[in-house]
This record gives C-alpha cells, structure tokens and sequence, in this order.
C-alpha cells in the first residue's frame, strides 16, 4: 500500500471542522476589512477637504473641527457598509 501515514480519525474530523470555520470566518473578516478600507479612503478625502477649508481659521479651531469631521465621516460611512 506504500508509505502513507494514516491520520487518526479525530484529527481528520478535527481538519474538516476547522477549516470549515475558518472559511466562514474569513468571508466575514475580509467584508469587514473591506468596509474598513472604504471608509478610511473617503474619510481620508473628506477630513483633507474639510481641513483645506478652514485653512484661514485658527489652528485649533481648524483640528477641532476636522476631526469631528473625521470621526463623523469614518464611523457613518463604516456603519452604513457594515449595515448593508
């Protein structure tokens, strides 16, 4: 028959449970991954923008403002492609 080493059946019962977790997992982890890349890049465009605006004000008055833009922006965009 060869030299084939035979695997308890505990470990093969084991293998295919895992890596049918796994692959469940890591569908959900990518999208997840993927929602946060997407949400990153517009809020990325958005707090420049935003910054680039309000360039004539204050320093702290313009950081202050921005990053309420931010965390508004990356955390509603996050949501909404969580969400759907």
């Amino acid at each position: 028959m060869g030299t084939e080493t035979r695997r308890p059946t505990f470990y093969i019962k084991l293998s295919y449970f895992l890596q049918n977790i796994l692959k469940s997992q890591y569908k959900e982890y990518l999208k997840i991954n993927k929602n946060l890349l997407i949400a990153a890049g517009i809020d990325f465009i958005i707090s420049a923008f935003v910054a680039q605006q309000l360039s004539e004000l204050e320093p702290y008055l313009n950081t202050t403002v921005t990053l309420i833009a931010d965390f508004v922006t990356y955390f509603s965009v996050f949501i909404s492609l969580f969400f759907v």
